[in-house]
């Protein structure tokens, strides 16, 4: 009876957190680059200081949770393959040589709460988007963003991006297969 009550009692807890803990999700992605489509990808780019803002990535971060996530950082990658082709079913996203780890705002994220955070692009990612926009090669665009939560867990969210420079609507287009709340902790 006892080991009963402590398993209810556990239970109820667990299900509080979830109800209570912070939620963190990638809700808009966009690409401000004034030279992606100008310079020539086989030829060694150079941004001089005052454009280095010209180039970004602006990703806009959301907590649908009931509390705030703290220490809010968030590593991402490209990841390029051939023209045509499609990531492999077993591929596992790793974090790659273009990788990076950045705060997010203030470092918290209040519940309800949307906040920005820009990724300067350096040349190497502009010359794959240069390669991309010329249908060389095709560009994922992918990583988490991790916090702690109020309970002091740390929690990971997965986002990934196909860059598709030619859609109508929205350049980023979700890979379906990441973007889970499974794939996230």
């Amino acid at each position: 009876m006892a080991d009963e009550a402590k398993r209810s009692a556990d239970n109820a807890v667990e299900t509080a957190e979830l109800r209570l803990r912070a939620y963190l999700g990638v809700v808009d992605i966009g690409l401000q680059c004034l030279v992606c489509t100008t310079v020539d990808p086989t030829k060694d780019i150079v941004i001089q200081p005052e454009h280095i803002l010209d180039n970004l990535i602006i990703m806009h971060f959301h907590n649908g949770g009931g509390t705030p996530a703290y220490n809010v950082r968030a590593r991402d990658t490209f990841w390029e393959i051939g023209f045509g082709q499609r990531l492999p079913k077993e591929f596992n996203y790793p974090d790659g040589p273009l990788s990076d780890l950045f705060p997010i705002g203030s470092g918290t994220v209040n519940q309800g709460q949307t906040v920005p955070t820009q990724l300067v692009l350096d040349p190497q990612m502009i010359s794959l988007i240069a390669r991309v926009e010329k249908r060389k090669v095709v560009a994922f665009y992918y990583g988490h963003v991790d916090y702690v939560d109020v309970f002091g867990k740390q929690r990971s969210t997965p986002y990934c991006f196909e860059y598709l420079p030619n859609s109508p609507s929205d350049p980023f287009a979700n890979c379906p297969e990441h973007n889970t709340p499974a794939r996230g902790q």
